[in-house]
């Protein structure tokens, strides 16, 4: 083992050094640890200091000359733990400054198959008993998608995917209200909307609906801060719709 290894455990090239030698020889001057280290004398001065403060160096007096000597390396532990316990009580203010830093990524696919690649997406997101909100449903999936929705509500019906869904209020009698594994709300008659928005995990989808021409537009955004916000939404939408 070189003193080298004990860069491992937080202490800086000269720490390591001194404290190195401290633990082969025992007890030493200033004098012979300069020499058995190859650290120039005045950072050995500032390396025990240092080890010092970190109680893994000790000093006494002799002849009024001070003599050092290294403690149990079963306090780099200590250090070590101490260190994890700081960043541990940084992390949460780290991770809040890392998500506002990260760019959503975002994905737009246009024609039928935008729309195909959002609901495709759930699926491969999600997990079995795991569930997603969708705002704005119109029911132009069962018109413009047909047999492929159909099929689509079957796969996510047997991967044990709930959604709670708010419709207009214009679907409500309608074949696509009718969902399997959903919690079902309409939106009062004033409100209506023409885009469907899906949120789930941290994602937010959009299938803005058309016929040839214009064509419908699939888009995905990945981003968490965007995720809650439009959980958000959902939620406040949630509570004034109905049943």
């Amino acid at each position: 083992m070189d003193a080298s290894q004990l860069e491992k455990a937080g202490l800086s090239p000269s720490e390591s050094k001194v404290y190195f030698v401290l633990l082969h020889i025992g007890v030493a001057s200033i004098s012979e640890i300069t020499q058995r280290s190859g650290v120039h004398r005045r950072n050995v001065y500032d390396a025990l200091d240092r080890l010092i403060s970190k109680s893994l160096v000790s000093y006494f007096l002799k002849n009024k000359k001070k003599y050092y000597q290294a403690e149990n390396p079963g306090k780099l532990i200590e250090l070590v733990k101490e260190k994890e316990k700081r960043l541990l009580l940084l992390l949460p203010q780290l991770q809040a400054i890392h998500e506002e830093s990260v760019r959503p990524t975002v994905r737009i696919v246009e024609g039928k198959e935008g729309a195909k690649e959002v609901f495709n997406d759930i699926l491969r997101t999600l997990k079995k008993g795991e569930h997603y909100c969708v705002f704005g449903v119109t029911g132009n999936a069962f018109v413009l998608l047909g047999d492929w929705y159909k099929n689509y509500l079957r796969r996510r019906r047997e991967k044990g995917i709930r959604t709670r869904a708010i419709f207009n209020y214009g679907v409500k009698y309608s074949e696509a209200s009718k969902l399997p594994l959903a919690s079902v709300r309409f939106l009062p008659k004033k409100f209506k909307s023409f885009v469907a928005t899906f949120i789930y995990a941290n994602k937010v989808a959009q299938v803005i609906w058309g016929d040839e021409p214009p064509p419908s537009i699939g888009i995905i955004i990945e981003n968490e801060q965007f995720a809650r916000t439009y959980g958000n939404y959902f939620e406040w939408m949630w509570k004034i719709s109905t049943k």
